[in-house]
Formats: C-alpha cells, sequence, structure tokens
C-alpha cells in the first residue's frame, strides 16, 4: 500500500479552534497521553463484570490476540478507547479508521512507557437510533453507490438486546453482488446462532481488527462497576448540569458551538421498545413516558431491561471512571462534544484522558488507478481535479480541420469560377475530396464526443469513489470490499496512518504510477 499527503484534514481545523478555548486539560496528541498514562493508578474489576466479559469476547468469537489483551486489562493495564454505533457490516469506514488509531496508539504508548496498553472499542449497543445502524454502502461494478439494507420492520429494541433479523443473510448476498467479493471469504462475517445486532458488529469488527488484539466491550458489560456514578448524578443532576453549562459556556464564549444540550437529564430510561431521557419532576424523582421512577427502579442496570442508560455526555464519565482512559480516539464530530466535558470531569474527580482525533483517509483500488491512469490524474492531484465541474475545452484539431474545410471550399470556389477545362476535369474529384473531408471532421468529432463522454464516465465513478453521496468516502462506504481487494496489507497501512500532521491521507495499492 502507498499513503498519499492528500489534503488537510477536518479535525485539524476543529482541533486548532478547541486547544485555542483550552477545551482540553493535555495536548491532543502522543505527548498528552503519555502525560495522562503516567498519573493513571490501575483499576480493578468485580469477578462478575470480568467474567461476564470474558463471555461476550467467547460469544463474538474473540481469538488468542485479544483474550490476551482481555486478560492484561484484568492485570491492570491501562487502555486506549475508541467507539461507535453497531453499523451493519461494521459501517462505514470511519469506524476502521478509529479502531485502527486506537491500536496504533496503545502500541506507541506502551513503547514510550513499558507499561501495557490496550486497546478498547465501545460498541454503542443501547442505540435505538436503528435507522443509522441497518444499512451500509458499498460501489457496484459500474461506480454506483448502492446501498444495502436489513429490515428491523418495527421494532424499538437496543441493538445490544435485538436479534439479528433472518434478512441479514440477505444483506451478505447483496454485498456478495455488489462488492464483488468472494462468497467463501464472506461467510467469515456470517452472524451466529444467538447473536444480537451489536454482537455480530463486533463480530465482524474482529474478523477485522481480531488479530490486533483489539477488545470490544459493550455497556452492559459495565453496569455493576458504573452504578455509583449513575447513582452519584441522579441524586443531584442539578449539580451535574451546572458543571456541564460551565464547559458549554467557555467554549461559547471563544465563539464556539456547543454540540450536547446541558440542561437535560443525561440518562435515558431503557425499556423493551423504546429508549427514553429521564426528566426531572423537581422532587428528587424522575418520570418517563410510562410514569414516575424511584430510587429502586433507577438502580436497576445490568444486561436485563428495562434499566438506565447514558447519554453522549455521561457516557464519557462512564467509561473513564470504570476504565484506567490513558487517550480516547475521537472523530470531529465528538472533538466538539468532548470540548463541553472537562469541567465534569473535574466535577466528578474523573480523569479526562487525551483526546486524539481518528486519522481521515480515502481508499483507492487498483481499478480505480487505472481508471485515473486512462483520464490523466495523478493520485497527487485527484482531490483538486474532482473538486468541482470540469468544463470541456474545445480540442486544437477541431479548429484546424474546419479552417482546412473553409480553406478547401474556398479553393474549389476559385476552380469553378475559373471554369474551363481545369474545373471540366476535376469538378467530380473536387467532389469526393469534399465529401472525404468531410467524413474525416465527422469521424474525428464523433470519437472526440466518445472520448470526452468515457472520461467524463470515469469522472463521475472516481466522484463516487472519493466523495459517495456527496459525503466523504470514509463516512458512507463499507471497508469490506476494499479489504476483499486489497488484502491484509489496508490494515497494516491503516495502522500506520497518523492524525497529527492534518492531513486527509489517500491510501492506493502499490505500483501507483
Amino acid at each position: 500500500m502507498r499513503v498519499h499527503a492528500a489534503a488537510p484534514s477536518q479535525a485539524a481545523a476543529v482541533l486548532q479552534d478547541l486547544q485555542a478555548a483550552t477545551a482540553f486539560p493535555h495536548s491532543c496528541d502522543l505527548e498528552g497521553a503519555s502525560h495522562v498514562l503516567q498519573s493513571l493508578s490501575p483499576r480493578s474489576y468485580a469477578p462478575e463484570t470480568r467474567e461476564a466479559w470474558r463471555t461476550y469476547l467467547q460469544q463474538v468469537g474473540a481469538g488468542d490476540a485479544v483474550n490476551r489483551q482481555f486478560e492484561r486489562l484484568g492485570s491492570g493495564a491501562a487502555v486506549v478507547v475508541t467507539g461507535q454505533q453497531a453499523g451493519l457490516l461494521t459501517g462505514p469506514l470511519y469506524t476502521w479508521l478509529k479502531a485502527a488509531r486506537a491500536i496504533s496508539v496503545a502500541r506507541e504508548l506502551e513503547a514510550r512507557s513499558g507499561q501495557p496498553v490496550v486497546p478498547v472499542f465501545w460498541v454503542a449497543a443501547d442505540d435505538h437510533d436503528l435507522g443509522e445502524i441497518n444499512h451500509t454502502f458499498v460501489r457496484d461494478r459500474e461506480s454506483q453507490v448502492r446501498r444495502i439494507r436489513v429490515d428491523f420492520s418495527a421494532t424499538r429494541r437496543a441493538a445490544g438486546e435485538m436479534p439479528v433479523p433472518d434478512q441479514a443473510k440477505n444483506a451478505l448476498s447483496e454485498l456478495q453482488e455488489f462488492g464483488s467479493l468472494d462468497p467463501e471469504w464472506l461467510t467469515r462475517f456470517d452472524p451466529q446462532s444467538g447473536d444480537t445486532w451489536s454482537r455480530w458488529f463486533s463480530r465482524c469488527l474482529l474478523q477485522v481488527f481480531g488479530e490486533e488484539g483489539l477488545v470490544p466491550v459493550e455497556p452492559a458489560l459495565l453496569g455493576r462497576e458504573a452504578q455509583p456514578l449513575f447513582d452519584e448524578v441522579l441524586s443531584d443532576v442539578t449539580r451535574y448540569q451546572l458543571a456541564f453549562l460551565a464547559g458549554s459556556r467557555r467554549l461559547q464564549n471563544a465563539g464556539l458551538a456547543t454540540p450536547l444540550d446541558p440542561n437535560v437529564v443525561p440518562v435515558f430510561w431503557l425499556s423493551e421498545d423504546s429508549r427514553d431521557r429521564l426528566t426531572d419532576r423537581g422532587d428528587g424523582s424522575y418520570g418517563w413516558r410510562g410514569g414516575p421512577l424511584d430510587s429502586r427502579e433507577l438502580s436497576r442496570v445490568g444486561p436485563s431491561t428495562p434499566r438506565v442508560s447514558a447519554d453522549a455526555s455521561l457516557r464519557p464519565l462512564i467509561q473513564d471512571r470504570v476504565l484506567p482512559v490513558a487517550a480516547f480516539i475521537a472523530g470531529p464530530g465528538e472533538l466538539r462534544y468532548w470540548a463541553q466535558l472537562r469541567e465534569l470531569h473535574a466535577e466528578y474527580d474523573i480523569s479526562m484522558p487525551a483526546v486524539l482525533a481518528r486519522p481521515e483517509a480515502t481508499l483507492a483500488d487498483a481499478a480505480s488507478l487505472r481508471t485515473m491512469r486512462k483520464i490523466g490524474i495523478r493520485t497527487d492531484q485527484l482531490w483538486q481535479e474532482m473538486a468541482g465541474p470540469r468544463e470541456e475545452a474545445s480540442h486544437p484539431s477541431e479548429g484546424i480541420g474546419q479552417d482546412l474545410r473553409q480553406q478547401l471550399d474556398t479553393f474549389l470556389q476559385s476552380l469553378e469560377n475559373e471554369g474551363g477545362e481545369v474545373w471540366a476535369v476535376s469538378a467530380r474529384k473536387a467532389r469526393q475530396l469534399s465529401d472525404t473531408f468531410d467524413q474525416l471532421l465527422e469521424r474525428s468529432t464523433s470519437a472526440r464526443k466518445q472520448g470526452q463522454e468515457r472520461a467524463r464516465l470515469h469522472r463521475e465513478g472516481l466522484g463516487t469513489l472519493i466523495r459517495p453521496r456527496e459525503k466523504p468516502q470514509e463516512r458512507v462506504l463499507n471497508g469490506l470490499p476494499f479489504l476483499a481487494s486489497l488484502g491484509p496489507g489496508l490494515i497494516r497501512a491503516l495502522l500506520d496512518l497518523e492524525a497529527e500532521p492534518g492531513h486527509h491521507w489517500l491510501l492506493s495499492p502499490d505500483g501507483e504510477w
């Protein structure tokens, strides 16, 4: 694989603004993560938690590399965490970019410090927004973007509690068809009996990154460890909101957006068919659309339902309270809302990790490189060339041909005007010459238009590669067709990517011209 610095990254500009607003207590790089690592104390986990987590890893097909890392967690290893919703067949490519960066940062921190550091992937199994995770996108043989979707019917269960629908097999068949994948290779990603949607996601993720030792976890597995923080927050939600509001105002005073609302209760109540935010009833109790809840009910966390679930602001605090987190790998949107959380971490005496940006990248396969060769675009020109509509300039030969045709007409007209024997002898040949020249002009114009049309189609195909559905590739396309095409070298290349220089990377096969 070849790696090219193709364009500036979105995260670089976001981080520049946030660091100017002192959003984070540590620098958003490996130096900041190293500083946090030195200050962390080992965490212990209840035997029930460790056993539930171990069983989960067995259920999702974890291999030796993952199990070794899990055992290091129990021996006091620090962690680098990232996370994402449980998208269909691992969802968009940015999930892979997050996972790869968590692995590489964990390795770098361990090499620098000599301390054990484990990469952990937090699967958002509490998510009820099934419309965001029931589909994925691939490019077909004609470079058209195709949507693959699994129908969940009318269910509203959380991803961690919903069995994988039978229709999931159809999604694999469509992926095979549209992505031109080997059906035998694709069986590695089949759901297994008893899989929930989030468990299937973890199974697929480990098929990609399991040999690198990435350890997945779902919130329910840590419910016992998280309960004290839930109790503390719900015992005085105003305290939570005031600290959150202070972080939000800090950013607002710097002229920056605050994506999360600090004025709501940061806890959801999960029932069999819904996820409802709790409301503060003003008397020390809470309610949801099903009625009021007493303290005993609110203490019911764990794998059974109903139970409580953290929102986007509380989830990082739970993660950082339960796990010894040296660094969190975030996308551009996550960077913005993590910037609101500094005061919350301080209020609840929770060590805030270094927040590092995930890499941003676009993948190009061999077929895409051949297309670029045909229309004369180099990899270092790709973004500039594809930035906007292209106006086709007329070819120089077109003007030359028209000039020659005009000169021929002028010459023949002069012969005709002279009349006499010369014209009588040459008239038939003159007409033949004129017709032949017209045919030449017509054929050259037609060939040129056909070439322009082929180039236009090639450019449109490249457009669906780098900006499918008018969005960056990493936010839309599924990674499995690229892995099938590019092989294990793709994973090695992803692990080598860095985010700090602020580049959006282009990855292409070896042999690029």
